[in-house]
């Protein structure tokens, strides 16, 4: 949640606006906690980053059932989930997310601070609506993977040859 409010702060700040941060209530317990959490992170981080300052009044629980905007908020976050399912889940059941063409309406409207970060991972990160393409850098097609496609029948027959010799024939 702390990167998600400093993403926030930034892209208002970058915009020359001011926000108001209203979340999805789940139970007063943890409304409690997640709001002190947020509003603590948000005042010590003003102190070195003022865009924090964009965020006007501490984070608001609210029910989606009072609110359309919230509901819709909810609609947003399932979609860009099973976006993100299709990404990294190899046999996802979301492919439909990519080969949607009302997706392209979609494309765009993402902030320069959406991002999908994989941690320890050497995939680059998703930045605004990539994760709505249909190339998945993660599971790239087959015949890219293959390294015989790349250099050749000739080549990789030479590379097992030199093995066999380098190790006697492969007889251990």
């Amino acid at each position: 949640m702390q990167e998600t409010l400093n993403r926030i702060a930034r892209h208002a700040n970058t915009a020359n606006e001011e926000v108001m941060v209203l979340i999805d209530s789940i139970n007063e317990k943890t409304r409690v906690n997640r709001v002190a959490d947020m509003y603590a992170h948000i005042f010590a981080r003003s102190l070195e980053h003022p865009e924090m300052r964009s965020i006007i009044e501490p984070p608001m629980h609210l029910d989606s059932v009072l609110s359309s905007n919230i509901q819709f908020a909810d609609w947003v976050a399932a979609y860009v989930t099973r976006a993100i399912n299709y990404q990294l889940i190899e046999d996802s059941k979301y492919k439909w997310i990519a080969q949607q063409k009302n997706c392209e309406a979609v494309r765009g409207s993402f902030t320069y601070e959406s991002k999908l970060h994989l941690h320890n991972r050497s995939v680059e990160d998703f930045h605004h609506s990539r994760i709505l393409d249909s190339n998945r850098p993660i599971y790239p097609p087959t015949d890219q993977l293959s390294i015989q496609k790349r250099i050749g029948a000739q080549h990789m027959r030479k590379i097992k040859a030199a093995a066999e010799r380098r190790h006697g024939g492969g007889n251990r």
